[in-house]
């Protein structure tokens, strides 16, 4: 059922048009991995998408632009708010129940991290925000849901 499960960044500087040219060079490398997603996107052949987001607006017209740009099937839109992660993992389980066998899903996560790690950034400095992003993305890499889970009540 579930073909391919990715996470992408939102920020609306990504989109063509957006931002200067000189914005757009901090985010070569960021433009470079939602290519190599879209390819992977592309490679499983999804009959349907799963996005989840914090943001109605950005939140899913970004990855679904870099992503699955020309995409036919079905999407099925999760606006997230601030319920616990645990809520939202226990939300996912049931939704998983509901998929129906013999289609082809693509889960997308769309989210940025802490947001907090430079002082003119759009939340400022927290010195926790560099250590969520380090824990989160360790314990995405060796898939520790529970550690994943908890990041919250750490941070």
């Amino acid at each position: 059922m579930i073909n391919c499960a990715l996470i992408s960044p939102h920020p609306p500087l990504l989109l063509p048009g957006v931002g200067s040219p000189k914005e757009k060079e901090a985010v070569t490398q960021t433009l470079d991995s939602l290519q190599q997603l879209s390819q992977d996107f592309k490679a499983v052949s999804p009959e349907r998408i799963v996005i989840a987001a914090p943001h109605p607006d950005w939140g899913f017209n970004v990855p679904l632009h870099f992503i699955a740009k020309g995409f036919k099937g079905e999407i099925d839109y999760l606006l997230t708010g601030t319920n616990t992660p645990q809520s939202y993992f226990e939300k996912g389980k049931e939704f998983y129940k509901e998929m129906d066998p013999k289609t082809k899903y693509a889960l997308i996560a769309s989210g940025d991290l802490s947001h907090c790690l430079k002082e003119d950034g759009p939340y400022g400095f927290n010195p926790d925000g560099p250590k969520f992003d380090k824990s989160l993305i360790n314990h995405l890499k060796k898939k520790e849901v529970k550690n994943i889970l908890n990041l919250e009540e750490m941070f």
